[in-house]
């Protein structure tokens, strides 16, 4: 079966998929067996002079086997040569393929971020129309009853497959890219300064920006506020060694707890760090006290702070992880967000990043390794645009690949199904993500003891104190 997996940037603008991956790996393996054959029978072809047999009087059959050598070294040194041709055309197929899907992708967003700008130049005409019924809406929603809310839940459970859907997917995240467009277009910026402010510009506004504005929108009503949070270690125990990206998937906390940090106790160096950070815990839009919340969801991408991003700073320092401290960040869905955040701050001494299911989102100043899993039907990877860094290797799949939709809100984010696809990075042989495992393995080689530590995470609302 080939695999499934398309595999992109790690600094390459080459785009491969499962296929070109598996011909090429086979075709490395090729050319590495016949240049050792070949330089066997080089070998046996050297003891083997023609005036050696001569001198021995040797039968006729030795110099026949001298000539089939030769012939046989021939033959392996043509075939590797085809090989080697053939590999430099799968590279090419690769980079065409790349560099024709991001003329596709910048012709797509420059097309939906002029839209956007028009749409935002008439939304004085169209939000007398619409503005009333918007408000209606979205202030239904966000101060609905958790009973109610649940209903709204199970009304898009039972739609999952127009909600996984690769095609809504796009539009989903040409959407996100294309909000700033808008809202410059709402307030008439000139053409000329929104093409040199926006995404496709200089990028001084986007998905962040717009995520700020609709943050400060929804505080202004009482909606989507932060506040202090605490964190709790629960439980340590000691553990194995992590030997695959599917055990590091598969080690992210889905429980009560939201973190588990893990340390790696290696004779004669500094301990390293690797923590695990869970995903969104609350969907609703007022803050109760789970920090991993929608709150948290807009308020780190928009304001560059949220409960979540401060609950794994304190769970962090707790763990005696300093500033100097080897660290790796595993994150899923808000905690891939809050996981990249901490690792491209500067704060830390970040060695590896793996997102599963995370928005796009990319380093930017830090050199660290950073893998993302992804997938074609999950919305949630959509909901910040484009990955801005060609340094971020992305490895993506189709998990229903065209057939039936498992019912449930947003099956194609179930973390399961990112354990399945980290299994299949394992078993891949593709050249960018066999690069970034070495370092993963690197990173705990030699750890003698690990200990792992579990932390749960709260806000505190004014007036309550910790229990």
């Amino acid at each position: 079966m080939a695999d499934p997996l398309t595999v992109s940037g790690g600094g390459s603008v080459a785009v491969s998929t499962g296929e070109i991956g598996e011909h090429a790996t086979a075709l490395r393996r090729f050319i590495s067996a016949a240049g050792m054959c070949r330089q066997r029978l080089d070998s046996i072809d050297t003891l083997i002079r023609e005036s050696a047999i001569v001198e021995h009087d040797a039968p006729v059959s030795a110099v026949r086997a001298e000539e089939a050598i030769r012939d046989s070294a021939e033959a392996l040194w043509r075939a590797e040569l085809l090989a080697r041709s053939i590999s430099v055309k799968l590279e090419a197929a690769a980079f065409g393929y790349g560099v024709a899907e991001r003329f596709a992708e910048n012709l797509a967003q420059s097309a939906a971020a002029t839209l956007a700008y028009r749409l935002g130049t008439l939304w004085p005409v169209l939000g007398v129309a619409l503005m009333p019924g918007a408000t209606v809406m979205l202030g239904s929603i966000m101060f609905m009853p958790r009973d109610e809310r649940a209903a709204l839940l199970g009304w898009f459970t039972h739609r999952s497959g127009v909600l996984s859907d690769p095609r809504f997917v796009d539009a989903v995240r040409l959407a996100a890219e294309s909000a700033d467009d808008a809202g410059m277009g709402l307030l008439r910026v000139p053409p000329q300064l929104h093409a040199l402010l926006g995404s496709e510009g200089l990028g001084i506004l986007g998905v962040g920006t717009s995520a700020a504005v609709v943050t400060g929108a929804a505080r202004s009503v009482g909606a989507l506020r932060e506040t202090p949070v605490q964190v709790e270690a629960r439980k340590t125990i000691t553990t194995s060694v992590p030997k695959s990206f599917a055990d590091h998937a598969s080690r992210v906390p889905t429980g009560e707890e939201q973190i588990t940090v893990e340390r790696y106790v290696i004779p004669g160096e500094a301990d390293r760090f690797v923590v695990y950070i869970g995903g969104t815990r609350d969907g609703g839009l007022e803050s109760t006290t789970e920090p991993f919340d929608m709150t948290s969801n807009l308020s780190a991408v928009g304001m560059g702070d949220s409960g979540s991003l401060r609950s794994v700073e304190l769970a962090l320092a707790d763990a005696g992880v300093t500033a100097e401290s080897p660290i790796t960040f595993v994150g899923y869905s808000q905690g891939a967000t809050t996981a990249t955040v901490h690792a491209d701050s500067g704060n830390y001494n970040t060695v590896g990043l793996l997102t599963l299911g995370s928005p796009a989102m990319d380093l930017q100043r830090s050199d660290a390794v950073h893998v993302a899993l992804e997938h074609d039907e999950d919305v949630v990877t959509a909901t910040t645009g484009f990955h801005k860094s060609n340094d971020t290797i992305v490895a993506s799949r189709a998990v229903f690949d065209g057939g039936d939709v498992p019912h449930g809100v947003l099956p194609a984010h179930d973390i399961g199904l990112y354990i399945e696809t980290a299994a299949l990075v394992d078993a891949s042989h593709e050249a960018r993500l066999t690069k970034a495992e070495e370092v993963f393995a690197g990173f705990s080689r030699g750890a003698t003891r690990v200990e792992s530590t579990d932390y749960r995470a709260t806000r505190i609302h004014a007036g309550r104190t910790s229990s």
